[in-house]
């Protein structure tokens, strides 16, 4: 039972962090493509990832 809780918590926050990361890109003037952007929006995608995935070996554990 506590699996399953963390599990759906871990999905729950990498969804906020997304949400977060996103709002906070947005607010950006204008996209630049440097080099430093590109890799915090890949460690954005990785981190994301792996929280989801993590969740769900937790949620379906038996």
């Amino acid at each position: 039972m506590i699996k399953k809780f963390i599990g759906y918590i871990l999905i729950l926050a990498s969804l906020v962090f997304a949400f977060f990361r996103g709002k906070k890109q947005g607010e950006l003037d204008c996209i630049d493509f440097n080099v430093l952007p590109m890799i915090g929006n890949s460690i954005t995608v990785i981190a994301c990832i792996g929280l989801t995935v993590f969740g769900l070996v937790l949620v379906r554990k038996k």
